[in-house]
């Protein structure tokens, strides 16, 4: 299992009351400077934007953490949750700032109450790998919020939990399901998993066939664990 990091996010108003000489429907169809111009009029989607801008950098705009953590910051504390997950994402890498934990666990836990599946996702990681001792109740409980808002990443992970029994009473079964449902996604590593399931016959009657099947595309998707496994099966009789 993964911690995501900070990934692009398109965001499309339905209606922006600005103005008149910066009016749009869409933020992304504003020049840089109309969107700073917003940013400083205190729009927080607007001051995320900008700290995205800074946080990747373009052929226009250098990289710059700082400036890119103090835009995300005016915008969390409008409570935005793009903001406040990628401010997550900041204090967890040590981008820009002194890595903290803690800071990282209070952002997301920030965004996940904002509604960010992303952020509900890395919370429930913490939860699980990063706690000493782990909460797995708390891991499994924000890995279904993040998986009911179309997380993908989350149904790997909830497979892992029941496959383990985990905060959740042990189930093969179910493993299987979530396991299936995020490799159709295109999920590497649940492809993988799925392709154990099949070998060791359990949640799933044993398909040499199909657990071939998994290996093969998660192995094209990068996972070297289930090229050698691949391998493996395929010199078996």
């Amino acid at each position: 299992m993964n911690k995501i990091k900070k990934i692009i996010f398109s965001c499309v108003l339905g209606s922006l009351l600005i103005t008149p000489a910066i009016a749009a429907e869409n933020l992304n169809d504003l020049s840089d400077a109309q969107l700073m111009s917003l940013a400083q009029n205190g729009d927080a989607e607007a001051q995320y934007k900008i700290g995205d801008l800074y946080y990747y950098g373009d052929d226009e705009t250098e990289q710059d953490f700082h400036q890119a953590r103090i835009w995300y910051e005016k915008a969390a504390q409008q409570n935005n949750d793009d903001a406040a997950y990628s401010l997550g994402v900041m204090y967890d890498q040590g981008q820009g700032v002194e890595q903290s934990s803690k800071r990282a666990f209070a952002y997301y836990n920030q965004a996940a109450m904002l509604g960010s599946a992303d952020g509900m996702y890395n919370l429930g990681y913490m939860y699980e790998i990063e706690q000493d001792p782990p909460n797995y109740n708390q891991a499994f409980f924000w890995y279904s919020q993040a998986e009911k808002r179309g997380q993908c990443e989350a149904l790997n992970n909830l497979g892992v939990m029941y496959f383990y029994g985990r905060g959740v009473q042990q189930s093969f079964k179910k493993a299987f399901d979530y396991y299936q449902k995020a490799a159709n996604l295109d999920n590497s590593t649940a492809q993988y998993n799925l392709g154990t399931l099949y070998r060791d016959g359990k949640g799933v009657a044993m398909d040499k066939k199909q657990a071939m099947k998994w290996f093969a595309k998660a192995a094209e998707n990068g996972d070297q664990d289930a090229q050698n496994d691949l391998n493996a099966l395929a010199q078996q009789p």
